[in-house]
């Protein structure tokens, strides 16, 4: 997730950043080229759905794993827009597979009861990406240059291919060990829970899912706060350049933002748990335009901690939240179902962030104009949860 979380959320801006000062394009050129890699990603990421309901998660993580590795590979030496344009399509619509859809799947499986906190606890690569990819690009680049730096990340993504393999365990059963680490549960009972799992056949077909008004709602409103978080990050350091500072200032705050992230996904995480998910997605929403209202009009360098620590705390936020919500409405047995469609929907909404960014920057008044279309996403956002039922319509255990 951190890997992911990085390439999703700084990728656009630091790839496109080198690229653009290695081969001379446009910046704002080549922007939109991980929006439209991340409307790729839909069908990459239905058919993954598929996948994980027929072979599970383990195989499909290994396959997105090598294709991101390939990815890499090609945009190491990618020397025209087309070839950087496959590369970033190939990473972009492998993140979506393995650093959202398998651990999502993965966490509901293991954590059906307690996955708010579980979720808080293992979403923290997210924020960590504020305080570490960054930096390391940037170290990477500057040591190694474009082409050994990327094939540096081609390694990684190998070397986790794997780990998954030798490691992951699709479910805790599997593991001998227990759903919520509820040892409550005798072996018996947890043996023919495995089995029950393994030849279930979920009702929700892809057909009744985009009938159903209740999917369409948890998609478009969680989809659109994800979209608002990416935006602002993605936009993080030119945003602070923009304001006179210098880079190295916007870096600093970015990895301050990166650490009050990681109590943030606690925090987060703890509300969802207390409030239940539908009031944390509601209030997270109201906090995000709170974070836009400072973005405006906070801008003096002392006001630049207050807006980097709110900032903080939002970005921990939105990677527990969305599989949570999915995972209270349709449960452990039916959330692999739902989430073959609510996950396409939900990336191709934050895939739109750079899109946004790009139009904002180029079409109207920059950043400020970015900031005040993400604060009508929120509100938007926010009415649709207010309509949303999240009665649980998915299987009981």
């Amino acid at each position: 997730m951190y890997l992911g979380g990085g390439i999703n959320t700084q990728g656009s801006n630091l790839f496109s950043t080198q690229a653009s000062e290695i081969h001379g394009w446009q910046y704002a050129e080549i922007l939109p080229y991980f929006t439209y890699a991340g409307w790729a990603a839909i069908l990459i990421s239905i058919l993954a759905g598929q996948f994980v309901m027929k072979k599970g998660c383990r195989i499909v993580n290994i396959i997105s794993l090598i294709i991101s590795s390939t990815g890499f590979c090609l945009l190491a030496i990618s020397n025209n827009k087309i070839l950087y344009a496959v590369s970033i399509t190939l990473i972009v619509c492998s993140l979506v597979v393995y650093s959202n859809l398998i651990p999502n799947t993965l966490m509901n499986l293991w954590f059906p009861r307690t996955k708010a906190i579980a979720l808080g606890w293992a979403t923290m690569g997210f924020p960590l990406v504020s305080i570490f990819f960054p930096s390391m690009f940037l170290l990477l680049m500057e040591h190694f240059g474009f082409k050994y730096g990327f094939l540096f990340f081609s390694g990684i993504f190998l070397i986790l291919a794997l780990f998954t393999y030798l490691v992951i365990k699709e479910m805790p059963e599997e593991a001998g060990a227990y759903p919520d680490n509820d040892k409550t549960i005798t072996r018996e009972q947890l043996n023919k829970a495995m089995e029950e799992k393994l030849h279930y056949q979920s009702n929700w077909t892809i057909a009744l899912l985009l009938k159903s008004k209740t999917m369409w709602l948890t998609g478009i409103s969680m989809g659109l706060l994800w979209m608002v978080v990416v935006g602002i990050a993605g936009q993080w350091i030119p945003r602070i350049v923009s304001l006179g500072y210098k880079r190295e200032f916007a870096i600093h705050l970015l990895m301050v933002n990166g650490i009050i992230g990681l109590f943030g996904s606690y925090i987060w995480g703890y509300i969802d748990q207390k409030l239940g998910t539908k009031k944390a997605c509601i209030l997270y929403g109201f906090f995000y335009i709170f974070e836009l209202l400072c973005l405006l009009f906070l801008t003096s360098k002392n006001a630049m901690y207050f807006v980097t620590v709110v900032a903080g705390i939002g970005t921990g936020g939105i990677a527990n939240l969305i599989p949570s919500l999915i995972g209270t409405i349709w449960g452990r047995w039916d959330f692999s179902a739902a989430n073959r469609i609510l996950n396409p929907i939900t990336n191709f909404l934050k895939g739109s962030a750079a899109l946004v960014a790009s139009f904002a920057l180029t079409k109207l008044n920059g950043y400020n104009s970015m900031y005040i279309l993400f604060l009508l996403f929120c509100v938007i956002s926010i009415i649709l949860l207010f309509l949303l039922d999240d009665t649980k319509i998915g299987k009981t255990d």
